[in-house]
């Protein structure tokens, strides 16, 4: 895992996920390609917080920590969210922390609207909760 990697070695790694080519590119400090996971090509992902065109871009600090944190929807055959999985870690453990989840209930989330739903269940996390089960 990339998180102890730069945890022990004190090394910085860059990661960039890609929607549309269904890609996760880790490289090194010397922006080096390290490895590179091809996803699933007949699921369809969303990708939160501050993306460009279809790629997210990210990093592992010298301590282990990510920066940004972002969560990946992934929607089912029929095209409604299934399942999240949130990336994030905390200072004071310096551990990546993922986080899974799977819908159980609420109305069905389409690609047209998961932005908006993202939006709204992380305002009310109420809400979130009584939708979504942590795996």
């Amino acid at each position: 895992m990339y998180s102890m990697k730069s945890f022990y070695q004190r090394k910085a790694y860059y990661f960039t996920i890609s929607d549309i080519e269904k890609t996760i590119e880790v490289k090194n400090s010397f922006f080096l390609l390290e490895n590179k996971v091809v996803l699933p090509n007949h699921l369809s992902y969303y990708l939160t917080s501050n993306s460009v065109l279809d790629q997210k871009y990210g990093h592992l600090t010298r301590n282990g920590n990510i920066s940004p944190s972002f969560s990946i929807y992934l929607f089912g055959y029929q095209g409604f969210v299934k399942d999240k999985i949130t990336f994030s870690s905390f200072e004071e453990t310096k551990i990546l922390r993922l986080r899974q989840y799977h819908k159980i209930k609420g109305k069905s989330v389409d690609m047209e609207n998961i932005q908006k739903y993202h939006l709204e269940t992380n305002k009310n996390r109420k809400l979130f909760y009584q939708e979504w089960r942590e795996e």
